[in-house]
């Protein structure tokens, strides 16, 4: 079922420097101009409140680096939405974070702000990986931002880590684990490397210079760090996330239920269906260019450059997929009411054929992915989309 409320997403596209990895939407800027941006965002907002359905449940400070940003900028933002819209009284305010860009007075201006949850992107603690995937922190600084963490009382954080590195070596990735599990966030995040387009990592590639891990190799990974997490009091509740008892990310499980969600900024996507009568939801993106971003919000107020209508196939598709990333698995009865279909009908071969291999497990109402199917999941969720 689908949430009722919309959330917010706010994009800070700056950062320290580019990782070779990254295709994100973000811009190498050591000075960003948070004045004018922070101005563009508010505008933003203010021209588009009738796609806002509240109480927001959450608000999202995703990047580029977010800590970029001074605690007074995020404070205005944040103030400058709870002006506008209703946010929930105990929203989720999460705010992305790299080492080495946390100071103890940026901590005590994101609390002020109302940040309640911090997600820091690690990857890995060993300097060998971190050079070759174009990071600039080390153990020492990730150590420091977390212990800046704790000293202003924020226990809820998570950490971002890595797998199939070519560079890291069996012994490394242990070491890796049990540095991870030292620091005791309450949540992580793992995520295999990918090769995207037009990323420095593709060129290298296609070079010869640089080698993908073979993809049995990375599932070993996977394997291993799964069950030092389970472990260790970390219960996986969707394929690459591991959170303590308490801790799951809001937010991120409001994407994968289909909620609306509002995207400010460069580059942001927005995902929109009751506020915009599309009844299958209408997904729009923002000029990723940050200057181009601020001058169409100057000119117009909004800075949209894609627009998509989904039809009820895309939208069946997609509830699906982001559903069956849940461990928790998918209800069938309520989506085959908002779709009005017989879903047995039109996927009962399919889910009898992925059953028998060993990939779905269907319990009653309840379809989830099996432990095999978690690593074979785009196998599975093919057969729907």
């Amino acid at each position: 079922m689908r949430p009722a409320s919309g959330t917010i997403y706010v994009h800070i596209p700056y950062c320290a420097a580019k990782c070779l990895y990254c295709d994100f939407a973000s811009l190498p800027e050591r000075r960003p101009p948070e004045d004018r941006y922070v101005d563009a965002l508010l505008r933003e907002l203010d021209a588009r409140l009738d796609e806002c359905t509240g109480p927001a449940p959450s608000i999202y400070f995703g990047g580029g680096t977010p800590s970029i940003f001074s605690g007074a900028a995020i404070a205005r933002i944040v103030a400058g939405i709870r002006d506008r819209v209703d946010v929930a009284h105990d929203a989720e305010i999460t705010l992305e974070a790299n080492p080495g860009t946390v100071t103890a007075e940026k901590v005590d201006g994101y609390l002020a702000a109302g940040v309640n949850r911090v997600s820091m992107g690690v990857q890995s603690l060993r300097r060998p990986v971190l050079k070759a995937l174009g990071r600039i922190h080390g153990e020492d600084e990730v150590r420091e931002s977390v212990a800046i963490l704790r000293a202003a009382g924020i226990d809820n954080f998570n950490l971002d880590f890595m797998y199939g590195l070519p560079e890291r070596t069996g012994a490394m990735l242990e070491e890796d684990l049990a540095t991870f599990l030292d620091l005791a966030p309450a949540h992580l995040s793992a995520y295999c490397l990918t090769i995207y387009d037009e990323t420095p990592f593709e060129t290298l590639v296609a070079d010869g210079r640089r080698r993908e891990m073979d993809p049995d190799e990375a599932a070993d990974e996977f394997e291993r760090l799964r069950d030092v997490l389970a472990g260790a009091g970390f219960a996986q509740y969707e394929i690459a996330n591991f959170a303590k008892d308490g801790r799951r990310s809001r937010h991120n499980e409001h994407y994968w239920l289909r909620g609306d969600y509002l995207g400010l900024g460069a580059g942001a996507v927005s995902f929109m269906g009751r506020a915009t009568g599309a009844p299958f939801g209408r997904r729009t993106v923002n000029d990723k260019n940050p200057e181009r971003y601020m001058a169409r919000i100057a000119e117009a107020g909004r800075a949209e450059i894609e627009s998509e209508t989904l039809t009820r196939d895309e939208a069946l598709g997609e509830a699906v997929f982001l559903g069956l990333r849940r461990l928790d698995g998918l209800r069938i009865a309520p989506l085959a009411d908002e779709f009005a279909l017989d879903f047995n009908g039109r996927f009962g071969a399919e889910i009898d054929r992925l059953a028998a291999a060993g990939l779905l497990v269907r319990e009653d109402d309840l379809l989830r992915l099996s432990p095999a199917g978690v690593f074979l999941s785009d196998e599975v969720f093919s057969a729907f989309v």
